[in-house]
């Protein structure tokens, strides 16, 4: 019996062995693969339609991808002549097979040190995609080309911009053709590029900014604000909410686009409008126009990026304005009641910044300690120790939440306390500190 078992052990290690030694040469079979292997390698690639690293297949499968794919960027990187045979398979006649090409293309882009001619070879190549291609997704493809291609000019000039004057002015022209496209995928890609330019532009010029020596950047700049003002009513939700991040994460002057901003404060989509009253508030401007359409979001949860909801957005923008925003407390003061933690606690930094008028605060808040919701409760103390002395006439009440059957509303309540006595000893030392 012990024979026999060990026999079938040894058969069953023969049998793995064999197995394994078939699926190294499956894995490696692109270790030495040459200019004539590109379109096959293409096809590995592109079939896949997958960013690698990102990638849920079988281990064999995977290890087939990924060599294909080294093995490929190890041709254009060390073959002058690999990146014309690349280029050149993107004329197939095959719709479908023109999508490998692109998809492999994009794949490699981004590891390759491009020099000024093959630089400029891409950048016509991916114009000339974007302009001709009837497909839609092609379309697509070629501008996600060119935002890897912003990665490539990171890694390789430690830089967000192109680094060649002509290049800057394609680059440009590529974002215009697909902004200007009728396919809103299309559009959509393509104020992701414009994001991601704008991105990395600002990461180049606060690099700079302790040599006083960003003005290489403002026409750059002002070409991406350029873009997405004209973006901000686009019909697509997508394209016009981009666009108003871009515009808000520029470190521009705003003063060319306030007219763009306040129209944009009529669109259809919420998000926009926020950003681009967000935009203003940071400037204290248009207040009038803009403090109706914040106050209007409070209690929006809908998500707004960097992990904030439009509602907390609103709220910021509201404290941006302090006393400007004055006629939009008692939305603030609703915002305190909402169900998302982040919005209420948004609300109540913003009233305490905003602080007028801080009778009618100072009555609603009185009245949200005696609130059946522990939530509201806690967050009216939490409020009223903000407002520092001002909340003097509270301590009594809150003293009485102390008591208070739900832990975190007795938490709250002595912070509060703590607060506005420390306030009221030393007000030069009130804690105006957002949590």
């Amino acid at each position: 019996m012990k024979i026999n078992q060990t026999v079938s052990f040894l058969l069953i290690f023969i049998i793995l062995s064999c197995l394994a030694g078939c699926l190294r040469n499956k894995v490696n079979k692109f270790e030495n693969a040459t200019l004539e292997d590109i379109p096959k390698l293409i096809d590995v690639i592109g079939t896949n339609d997958v960013v690698i690293g990102r990638l849920i297949h079988p281990r064999p499968h995977y290890d087939e991808l990924q060599n294909a794919y080294e093995a490929l960027t190890d041709l254009v990187i060390n073959d002058p002549a690999a990146l014309d045979i690349v280029l050149a398979e993107l004329d197939r006649e095959d719709e479908e097979e023109r999508k490998y090409a692109y998809r492999a293309l994009r794949e490699i882009i981004f590891k390759v040190a491009w020099n000024a001619e093959d630089l400029n070879k891409v950048m016509d190549r991916v114009i000339e995609g974007i302009e001709t291609e009837d497909n839609a997704e092609l379309r697509v493809i070629a501008l996600e080309c060119l935002h890897e291609q912003l990665t490539a000019f990171v890694l390789t000039y430690q830089n967000a911009l192109p680094p060649f004057e002509d290049q800057r002015v394609k680059f440009f022209d590529v974002i215009k053709i697909g902004l200007d496209d009728e396919d809103s995928a299309v559009r959509q890609e393509a104020v992701s590029v414009l994001f991601a330019l704008s991105d990395r532009t600002n990461r180049a010029i606060m690099s700079t900014m302790r040599l006083d020596d960003t003005s290489q950047y403002d026409d750059f700049t002002n070409e991406i604000a350029l873009f997405s003002a004209g973006l901000l009513m686009d019909d697509d939700p997508d394209v016009s909410a981009t666009s108003a991040w871009v515009l808000s994460d520029l470190l521009i002057q705003i003063d060319d686009f306030i007219p763009d901003l306040i129209e944009a404060l009529e669109s259809d989509l919420a998000l926009t409008r926020v950003r681009c009253a967000v935009i203003l508030s940071e400037q204290g401007i248009e207040a009038e126009k803009a403090v109706p359409v914040l106050a209007a979001e409070l209690g929006n949860t809908d998500w707004a990026g960097y992990r904030n909801t439009i509602s907390e957005m609103a709220s910021e923008a509201l404290g941006n304005y302090g006393l400007l925003a004055a006629d939009a407390i008692p939305e603030l003061l609703e915002g305190m009641k909402l169900d998302d933690n982040g919005g209420r606690r948004a609300a109540s930094n913003n009233i305490v910044i905003i602080g007028e008028p801080i009778d009618e605060i100072m009555r609603v808040l009185m009245d949200y300690l005696e609130d059946d919701d522990p939530i509201v409760r806690g967050e009216g103390a939490y409020c009223l120790g903000r407002l520092g002395a001002s909340a003097e006439g509270a301590l009594e009440k809150l003293e009485e939440l102390t008591e208070d059957e739900v832990r975190d509303v007795r938490g709250e309540a002595r912070t509060a306390i703590q607060r506005i006595e420390t306030a009221l000893a030393s007000p030069e030392e009130t804690d105006d500190v957002a949590e």
